[in-house]
């Protein structure tokens, strides 16, 4: 996955899927999706599955890796993490 010749395309993929990250953040700050009490989280896997229904098939092959890095690594750890915010928050 992150080997030196493979390591730009990766890197293309991790960064495709933080623009739907910080468009995720952007589009939870609307008053509309605050006053529906959606966090930024809800929202990407919302994009997320979007993505994999329509867009998918029209991206880079070279840029899997990196999507698929951010999809099972990154959104895991992003979930437990979430977890965690409320249970603390409890």
């Amino acid at each position: 996955m992150f080997t030196k010749t493979q390591l730009p395309h990766t890197l293309n993929g991790i960064l495709f899927v933080a623009l739907f990250s910080t468009a995720a953040w952007y589009i939870a700050s609307f008053e509309f999706f605050k006053n529906l009490g959606l966090s930024p989280l809800i929202i990407g896997i919302v994009i997320g599955a979007f993505y994999a229904n329509t867009l998918r098939m029209h991206l880079p092959e070279e840029w899997n890796p990196g999507i698929n890095f951010s999809t099972k690594t990154l959104l895991r750890a992003a979930i437990i993490f979430y977890g965690f915010r409320i249970t603390f928050q409890t």
